[in-house]
């Protein structure tokens, strides 16, 4: 009998199922981690954007340590989810000079629809306000030079509606800070464009 010489293929050992079970989890894991980004995307409710597009003040007048001024503000609004309604209640915006408070005001409740940018108005009315005299001494030698800085805050609860929730509510803190006025005798009104405001939720 003649010899033969026998070719066999190469033995490949399988993976182990040890080593299987590994892969599936680490698989199973980062799609699960990705599930659940999405559905915090889904759900985390986004905050509008909040920006001064114009003031004017009226009825401008400083003495005896006491302010007395009406601002008219401009806000221009952007609501950036394409999933969620916004309803901003309770609102309340408040007019500074640094960081002593001159006047507020109480505006109705505001609706916007997903994906909006639109303006709404709001007004300040100050009347014969008692201050410190330092800060009528500041306002003042502003005012004289033509320019008085001040600042901005809004404070509404913020209701969100969606179809991944029914009312997810936040408390927000809109601040808009050294809003440039320029005065002539008796009133002015904003320089430098639109001013852009930080939001707190």
């Amino acid at each position: 009998m003649g010899n033969h010489n026998m070719f066999f293929p190469q033995y490949h050992r399988p993976c182990s199922s040890t080593f299987q079970i590994l892969i599936f989890l680490i698989v199973a894991v980062i799609d699960i981690a990705g599930l659940i980004a999405f559905i915090f995307y889904l759900i985390n409710p986004h905050p509008p954007n909040f920006t001064i597009k114009s003031v004017s003040v009226s009825s401008f007048s400083i003495s005896n340590a006491q302010i007395t001024a009406a601002w008219h503000i401009l806000f221009s609004l952007t609501n950036p989810s394409f999933k969620t309604r916004i309803t901003c209640q309770h609102i309340k915006i408040f007019a500074y000079y640094r960081n002593t408070l001159l006047s507020s005001s109480t505006l109705p409740s505001l609706h916007f629809p997903e994906n909006f940018h639109g303006l709404f108005s709001a007004s300040i009315s100050a009347s014969s306000v008692l201050i410190d005299n330092n800060v009528v001494n500041a306002i003042v030698m502003g005012w004289e030079q033509g320019v008085v800085k001040f600042n901005f805050k809004v404070r509404a609860r913020i209701v969100f509606d969606s179809f991944t929730l029914t009312e997810k509510k936040r408390w927000i803190t809109v601040t808009c800070e050294n809003v440039k006025i320029m005065f002539n005798i008796t009133g002015g009104s904003m320089l430098n464009g639109l001013k852009n405001c930080k939001i707190d939720m």
